[in-house]
């Protein structure tokens, strides 16, 4: 117990000392310290905050950590040490068992994390935390046996025994990661003999490597001591640490998401003559995953109720594959670069002369609210403009959250129990009604437009116990995409079905409130999500293929056919102009709201279509300070759709994937037939390509983006040219 007291003592101030610096470094360069932040950079007391939490947990995770290590290395002494170590001193088996168990735990922190979160993706909790035990005790095990036939192989010269425990740890853990790249890159093939028979030669170079590693540490751990000043400097950073915690204590700002305070957002005229209006967004929604399209799993019975009674969108295009570019047209009827909020940090904006739908509700006498669980439209975004009351309070991430998910320590914590830092988890559709609810009590007597931005069903997929459960499937012993494409789908289907739950709560209340027969609501959501339709993508952003942006629209209250299913494509810029002219706040000589025209008429015949073409863009990046990893235009006519990719990082160009594609969405729905360079399209693509390229000359010319010519950049338009478009 004293030794592993002393492994967490020097393991909690190296990791205090050394690892608390990268935490202050961050602190001090970052422009913010939290993430989806905008506007002036973080304070002096938002930057110290994070520092000192930053150190407390580096400097107590690893305590601990080191602490276990030294346990562990205090058991091995007594059951193997000397078998493996060849070594008759309890000393020398102690720390030689902490140097394996320090390797194991590297090893896995470095490798086996990533190992199990691509191949056993989506595991329960107790699942996941016997599979961490199995794969600590095999790395520790698997680094004995490799010492052990070290000193086999090299007669125990490089004594003592315990230098050969730390020179295969770091041995194996540089060269087993070195080996399963050579494997999984090999050009043949991961199953090839010759991947497989090189990475078993990178793997055995790691024998003679821990033996010269072993004598280089042999004589430093034979005469290592702790000296007096080493002591005090441990006891002075200790102290430092134990200040550190104590201030954790005080600054401690995970925050709380108790129901907001309801007001009333009255007015002294008298109320409008239109209907209330809830407009529902469901992020990452895909139009095929509800039953009322023809999913064959019950994930919506009460959304389809509603369609039944109300008009279903067939054929319903968000305006771009992820959330803040999509979500502000949805709230202003703007194309993304006309509006601006095309990147992370970008900020919603609207061209003079226009305005977002709340400010024409707000205009027409409506109380305004709006209630958001993705970060990405936060108020600090001006995704407020227009409404009185905006609720984003549970998305505001927090100093403690960020330093979880920023440290090491903390990303070890993600990757041991999969529990993601950030904003989701609290945020579910049960607990939004807590703040939703109140509202519409207190209003009830006012004509409202209420917002609601639902995020369930985007990733992680953590729905709640009862849910999970009920859409789990046998699937047998799957591994890596296939686990991911099964097990995660499961997963997703019962975020929707939670989240069906949650609606049908919602318009209860409106209902027990005596406003459902004057409500108009609308259902849509921002984007969809690819489940590996097209090669080995998971996720929304990287694409306009039809997983991606093919979204629900169903919409049922006054104005409203009832039993109607539309199957004319329309896109989502089009939605708010046609809110606002059902509810009757459009200029009576207008039917357009931003960009958008009022497809209101769509509402009286099944068989209304659209005549002008329906524009996409997308720009994404992974991370907040990337932004165009991903740069996709289309353009939809009808039944035909046609994609450039500008970028793509899952899907590069230069690797053979299609810069250019041409679907028929009526006889090839998974977009797998591409007629782009098929001789008899050539005037159609030349069509909508020339469409396309005047589209884009309109968003350069009267858009707000920053940065190059909206659609086409020059090496996609010299592409173009030689294959004989955009030619005079």
């Amino acid at each position: 117990m004293r030794f592993a007291l002393r492994c967490a003592l020097w393991g909690g101030a190296l990791a205090f000392a050394i690892l608390g610096g990268l935490s202050v470094q961050r602190a001090v360069t970052a422009e913010h310290v939290r993430e989806f932040q905008a506007g002036a950079s973080s304070g002096f007391g938002e930057r110290l905050s994070a520092i000192v939490q930053g150190f407390a947990l580096e400097g107590l995770g690893f305590a601990a950590l080191f602490g276990l290590a030294g346990l562990a290395g205090g058991l091995f002494a007594g059951l193997g040490g000397r078998l493996v170590l060849r070594s008759d001193s309890q000393t020398d088996n102690r720390l030689g068992g902490f140097g394996l168990a320090l390797g194991a735990v590297w090893l896995w922190c470095y490798l086996g994390t990533y190992l199990a979160g691509q191949y056993l993706p989506f595991l329960a909790p107790e699942a996941l935390l016997l599979v961490t035990g199995i794969a600590l005790l095999g790395a520790f095990f698997g680094l004995a046996l490799h010492t052990g036939l070290l000193g086999f192989l090299s007669g125990s010269t490089a004594r003592p025994g315990s230098a050969r425990a730390f020179a295969s740890s770091i041995a194996v853990g540089s060269m087993l990661p070195l080996a399963l790249n050579h494997i999984q890159e090999h050009p043949s093939g991961s199953g090839d003999p010759a991947a497989l028979l090189g990475g078993a030669g990178i793997l055995l170079l790691s024998f003679p490597a821990a033996y010269l590693l072993a004598l280089a540490l042999s004589p430093v751990l034979s005469r290592a001591r702790t000296t007096a000043p080493l002591q005090v400097a441990g006891r002075v950073i200790w102290i430092g640490l134990l200040a550190c915690a104590v201030a954790t204590f005080w600054l401690w700002d995970l925050g709380s998401n108790t129901p907001a305070a309801a007001t009333r957002l009255s007015s002294a005229n008298p109320p409008p003559a239109g209907p209330n209006v809830v407009y529902v967004v469901v992020d990452t929604l895909r139009a095929d995953a509800l039953s009322c399209y023809g999913y064959g799993r019950p994930t919506s019975p009460f959304l389809d109720s509603i369609a039944a009674e109300g008009t279903l969108f067939e054929d319903a295009m968000s305006a771009a594959a992820w959330t803040k570019p999509s979500t502000a047209t949805l709230l202003t009827g703007l194309y993304p670069s006309r509006h601006g909020a095309l990147y992370h940090g970008s900020q919603l904006r609207v061209p003079e002369g226009e305005q977002t739908l709340a400010e024409t509700f707000s205009k027409a006498g409506y109380a305004t609210g709006a209630f958001v669980t993705n970060p990405n439209v936060k108020k600090i975004f001006a995704f407020d403009r227009g409404f009185d009351h905006f609720f984003d309070s549970p998305v505001e991430d927090t100093i403690t959250t960020a330093a979880l998910r920023e440290s090491l320590f903390g990303r070890l914590l993600t990757a041991v129990t999969r529990r993601q830092f950030n904003w989701k988890y609290e945020n579910d559709v049960l607990a939004m009604n807590e703040h939703i609810l109140p509202w519409l009590e207190v209003n009830r007597d006012e004509r409202f437009f209420l917002y609601l931005h639902y995020i369930d069903p985007h990733s992680p997929y953590e729905p709640p116990a009862r849910w999970r459960r009920e859409f789990e499937g046998d699937h047998g012993l799957t591994f890596h995409n296939e686990r991911k494409r099964l097990v995660g789908r499961d997963r997703y289907d019962a975020e929707i079905r939670y989240t069906d739950e949650g609606l049908e709560q919602l318009v209860g209340k409106l209902r027990e409130l005596d406003l459902w027969k004057n409500t108009l609501f609308v259902l849509t959501s921002d984007h969809g999500e690819e489940w590996f339709e097209k090669d080995d993508v998971l996720g929304h952003g990287f694409s306009l293929y039809q997983p991606a942006i093919h979204v629900p629209l169903i919409a049922h209250g006054p104005g409203v056919t009832d039993g109607l299913r539309v199957e004319a494509p329309v896109e989502l810029v089009d939605l708010p102009a046609t809110i606002a002219d059902l509810a009757g706040v459009l200029p009576t000589d207008s039917d357009r709201h931003g960009d958008g025209r009022s497809f209101r008429e769509a509402f009286r015949a099944s068989d209304w279509e659209d005549p002008d073409p329906l524009f996409l863009e997308n720009e994404f990046g992974i991370r907040q300070d990337e932004s165009r990893s991903f740069v996709l235009r289309g353009v939809r006519r009808g039944p035909w759709k046609l994609v450039l990719t500008e970028a793509s990082r899952y899907r590069p160009p230069n690797a053979g994937y299609p810069e250019q594609e041409l679907y028929h969405m009526g006889r090839d729905p998974f977009e797998r037939d591409n007629l782009f360079f098929e001789p008899d399209q050539r005037p159609l693509v030349d069509e909508l390509i020339e469409a396309l390229f005047q589209h884009g000359a309109f968003l350069d010319e009267f858009g707000l983006r920053d940065g190059e010519l909206a659609v086409f950049g020059r090496d996609t338009q010299a592409q173009l040219e030689q294959l004989g478009y955009l030619n005079e």
